[in-house]
């Protein structure tokens, strides 16, 4: 039997004909043994068009781990969640607020009957008279900016942190009148100095922890709460059943005078005709929970150097997320880089999230190796800024 002769077909480019050229230089007589060898661009053209996994570059394939860490949306009811809310607010360029008065007003607890609630209820509606009845008294000027911010105690009871732009003491006078218009409880009213002006301002963003570390981390009450649960978990079903069921989980927690930040601002559209929702009002702990249950997902390049990122829902609770991550760890499969933040196996996450689709478009970016992750950990990169 004749000894193929073996023929290279040179790239494949499209509508061209293949150019055949034997090892020979001559016409081969005897059957032809082709061997394709194929370019990477044109691996690339054709990936999709009948070449095989197998024969694509291992930088076209997904990767096998990626960088996954902890990630809090920003909210107004977890801790995590606030302190991602300031930093955005922040963002947004704050005033100097040096000399500015920070005044802080309580509810009297015996004129509510001990009901939190209804304190609530009633500093809610009255915030915007009380603004609007000091300006008019001349308590400070019109163009004055301001902001306020609510906060939970930690027995439950809200209060309202205010600063504004007010650079001359009250009077005797004034502070009794500052006390009349709000009718609801104390007032007390402090100077922001000029070495503590952005700690007046994260004072009023600090919440108060409501559920202690000794619960299982595994369970939702494990989530470090900033509001008391009767208002997580209010939920009310009107008596008129065309009206939604009412929630707390869309109130607004921070409010400023128009002009109040210092760099430019996006405007918004204007609306077509009256705003309608089609949402669902459901307890603010249920949409807390939802938002805590996330992971962040990094595609790196081989150094650490940060491509892209998405945020991925999880189908379980974080707690046992990271204990099946540290079970990776433990048996060689994942690298720590800091708590909650590991370089683990894509199959891990992929069986904890619904968010498949946004994990597969990180995975084919990422660069990122178990053997580079482990070189960043004993350099003592953390990866936490990027």
């Amino acid at each position: 039997m004749e000894t193929p002769s073996r023929v290279t077909i040179g790239e494949l480019r499209p509508g061209a004909s293949a150019v055949l050229a034997a090892e020979t230089g001559d016409r081969p007589a005897g059957p032809v043994q082709y061997e394709l060898k194929l370019s990477r661009s044109a691996l690339r053209r054709r990936s999709g068009s009948g070449v095989s996994s197998s024969e694509v570059s291992a930088s076209q394939r997904p990767s096998d781990v990626v960088h996954v860490r902890a990630y809090s949306a920003p909210n107004w009811f977890t801790t995590e969640g606030v302190s991602r809310k300031r930093r955005l607010i922040e963002s947004k360029g704050l005033p100097e607020f040096t000399k500015w008065r920070f005044i802080t007003l309580t509810l009297n607890r015996e004129a509510f009957g001990e009901d939190p609630l209804a304190g609530y209820l009633a500093g809610k509606r009255r915030m915007g008279k009380f603004l609007s009845a000091c300006r008019e008294s001349g308590l400070w000027a019109d163009s004055a900016r301001w902001c306020w911010k609510l906060e939970f105690q930690q027995d439950g009871w809200a209060h309202w942190h205010l600063l504004v732009e007010r650079k001359v003491p009250f009077t005797v006078e004034q502070m009794a009148e500052l006390a009349r218009l709000w009718k609801l409880g104390r007032t007390n009213v402090e100077m922001v100095r000029q070495d503590d002006f952005l700690y007046s301002f994260k004072y009023a963003f600090k919440p108060v922890r409501a559920i202690e570390e000794e619960h299982d981390l595994f369970e939702p009450e494990a989530i470090s709460w900033a509001a008391p649960a009767w208002f997580l978990d209010y939920f009310k079903v009107p008596e008129d059943s065309s009206k939604k069921p009412q929630s707390f989980a869309r109130v607004r927690f921070w409010q400023t005078s128009a002009g109040f930040y210092t760099k430019d601002q996006p405007q918004p559209s204007p609306a077509a005709g009256n705003p309608t929702s089609s949402i669902v009002p459901q307890p603010a702990r249920e949409i807390a929970v939802r938002r805590a249950s996330t992971v962040q997902v990094v595609a790196r390049k081989k150094t650490g150097r940060y491509l892209a990122s998405g945020v991925l829902l999880l189908s379980c609770l974080t707690g046992q997320f990271w204990d099946r991550v540290g079970f990776d760890a433990f048996h060689g499969g994942a690298v720590g880089l800091a708590v909650n933040s590991f370089v683990a196996p894509a199959y891990t996450i992929e069986r904890h999230t619904k968010d498949t689709w946004k994990l597969q478009q990180l995975l084919r970016q990422n660069r990122l190796t178990l053997n580079r992750a482990a070189i960043l950990q004993r350099a003592g990169e953390t990866l936490r800024t990027c």
